[in-house]
């Protein structure tokens, strides 16, 4: 069996659910009006509960070296992404708490 090709539209189409979910669950009453507030470090760690969950089978996690190089790779591609957003313009901003945890 070969391995099924990445699905971009898939991706987006999560991206798009996932991000109007982060909405939905932020969106609270303050002072009479509606708002979304988002907990950056509670979002954060949610999704990397998540993520760990989807890979604790995968074959990319299935030993401690393959776990390592997995998490290296993550890394990485994390760091791009931060510094792409970092350049992109988006309608909100986060607040973002000590993550100590």
């Amino acid at each position: 069996m070969t391995a099924p090709l990445f699905d971009t539209a898939y991706r987006d189409a999560f991206g798009e659910r996932l991000t109007k979910a982060i909405f939905d669950v932020s969106m609270q009453e303050i002072d009479g009006q509606t708002v979304c507030y988002m907990r950056a470090a509670e979002l954060i760690d949610a999704m990397i509960t998540n993520a760990a969950i989807l890979m604790r089978d995968s074959e990319g996690t299935s030993t401690p070296a393959r776990t390592r190089q997995f998490c290296d790779e993550l890394a990485r591609k994390l760091q791009r992404r931060i510094a792409q957003a970092k350049r992109a313009e988006v309608p909100f901003e986060t607040v973002n708490a000590d993550w100590t945890h």
